[in-house]
């Protein structure tokens, strides 16, 4: 068990508190995790790296953002951890920390579920996600960085720096950068929305917990909202994976219009040069960047 978490245990619970098991947790892209039993009750440690140039700007304020978006989804009824520290001082250990409840429940990636009881569990986070996004924000764009006061202005700045850093490390041909910036301006209006609400932004099948209890599945969870956007729905419901027809019966979306299913697409190439970048510059998966670079050339082509 390593220094730091006893640590982190003690100076949450006091130097009394026993800590019984310590087990990394898999499956997350940024930060160290660790699921912690004590004396005092089990817990999740996250522990935040030392940031590098590698990083996109709104990266480098990750785990305050999560510690917001949990208040705002505990607001309104969200299953959620609760927060128990955040501690940015790098007094207990020398890197910012945050602690916060274990939930029961394994991830929907490792759930067993049949057929019938997906679509249940589809359907439920359709309806939490409805509820996310009915939150209002105060300005647009990633919690973990400056709102700004438009939709269109944060699109714009994201692929700006995409544009940025494809240039400094060969990530994603300029032709296709040049084309999502011609669409983005050509149709401003489409991508000018009149109040931001709350996005998830990173809902997969790891970060849902479900657990089996007397009426069935159920969602006990939904965690790591440390990417949330304050922004427009329809880029949540256009990048998740986790959108199915159940899911969408849960939400209560009707049919796709033409000129919302091409919007819909423009912020899918977005999202995928934004990850094939992390893939490439921050991850060095190239299996996964590849794949992504076919769907960014599709995506250009269907604009």
């Amino acid at each position: 068990m390593s220094s730091a978490i006893t640590a982190i245990i003690q100076a949450l619970f006091g130097r009394d508190a026993a800590i019984f098991d310590c087990t990394p947790l898999v499956g997350g892209d940024f930060n160290t995790t660790f699921r912690v039993s004590t004396s005092e009750g089990e817990v999740v440690v996250r522990l935040l790296p030392n940031p590098t140039d590698l990083l996109y700007r709104y990266e480098r304020n990750l785990m305050q953002a999560e510690v917001e978006a949990y208040r705002r989804l505990s607001s309104i009824g969200v299953p959620t951890p609760a927060v128990l520290r955040y501690d940015r001082s790098c007094e207990v250990v020398p890197h910012p920390y945050l602690v916060v409840t274990f939930l029961s429940g394994a991830t929907l990636k490792d759930a067993e579920l049949t057929t019938e009881e997906r679509a249940k569990i589809d359907e439920e986070l359709g309806r939490h996600c409805r509820e996310m996004h009915a939150l209002n924000g105060e300005g647009f764009g990633f919690l973990a960085d400056k709102l700004l006061p438009s939709w269109f202005e944060f699109l714009t700045q994201l692929l700006d720096e995409i544009a940025e850093r494809s240039e400094r490390w060969s990530i994603t041909p300029i032709k296709y950068i040049e084309r999502l910036t011609r669409v983005l301006h050509d149709n401003r209006d489409l991508f000018s929305i009149p109040s931001p609400r709350f996005l998830h932004n990173d809902l997969h099948d790891r970060n849902v917990l479900v657990a089996k209890g007397e009426e069935g599945w159920s969602i006990t969870g939904i965690i790591d909202p440390d990417r949330a956007l304050l922004g427009d729905p329809s880029f949540e419901l256009a990048t998740s994976e986790l959108i199915s027809p159940s899911f969408l019966e849960g939400y209560g979306e009707e049919r796709l219009s033409e000129e919302e299913g091409y919007k819909r697409r423009a912020y899918n190439l977005l999202y995928d040069m934004r990850e094939a970048d992390v893939c490439l510059v921050q991850r060095r998966n190239m299996r996964v960047y590849q794949i992504l670079e076919e769907s960014i050339a599709r995506l250009s082509d269907s604009l």
